[in-house]
């Protein structure tokens, strides 16, 4: 199934030439520093090197683009490598402001909520007759004085305050600084991805650590 506006999101593509007469397996070998051997395959008929990374390191070159393909081919004196990559960590970056909107707005509905209980209660209260005071024999009994109206408003007040501390502008900050990252993170990370790997492929294939076909 393709979905090309949902690709966006988190799949990368691109393509660029080196000045290099390099063959696949030589352009390959060059890359091979950036992969485990369990975790490529090679298709030596279309000359396309598929990986997957089911836990990189942070600090590794391809953490963020943990999975994809690369394609070599020769044009004349020069090779050309096109990319297909995903990251699944844009997606959850791309997910979180979603999240935090929705904390936000379920902590407005629920503060809509407490706010027509509390005007439905305030009618009531209205509707309620002022206490009058206390018989001697209650009293003698020890029976609690009536609560006192002005008392209740400064509970009331402190209920108040207390929503006020529950309010989705925090939810709504940590959207924003999560937008913020994605949009960042989707504009540098190819980037840095596209270097990576024309950084790999201008070195010697003498001094890569494992080839892929060894």
């Amino acid at each position: 199934m393709n979905l090309p506006f949902i690709d966006r999101i988190w799949v990368a593509r691109g393509s660029f030439e080196f000045d290099q007469q390099l063959d696949a397996c030589e352009a390959f070998d060059r890359l091979a520093p950036l992969f485990d051997r369990e975790e490529v395959e090679l298709d030596s008929q279309t000359s396309t090197l598929t990986y997957r990374k089911a836990n990189p390191e942070a600090q590794h070159k391809l953490a963020t683009f943990s999975s994809g393909t690369l394609e070599f081919q020769c044009r004349g004196n020069t090779s050309e490598i096109t990319y297909r990559v995903r990251s699944p960590a844009l997606l959850l970056t791309f997910l979180a402001p979603l999240l935090f909107l929705a904390f936000g707005q379920t902590i407005v509905g629920i503060g809509m909520v407490n706010q027509a209980l509390t005007v439905e209660e305030e009618k009531e209260d209205e509707e309620e007759k002022e206490p009058s005071e206390l018989h001697w024999i209650d009293e003698m009994l020890g029976a609690p004085a009536p609560e006192n109206p002005e008392e209740k408003e400064d509970k009331d007040e402190g209920e108040e305050e207390e929503d006020e501390d529950h309010s989705p502008m925090q939810s709504y900050g940590l959207a924003g600084v999560f937008a913020l990252i994605y949009l960042i993170g989707r504009i540098l990370e190819p980037r840095l991805f596209r270097s990576t790997l024309r950084n790999a492929l201008a070195g010697d294939a003498q001094n890569a650590s494992v080839g892929l076909e060894s």
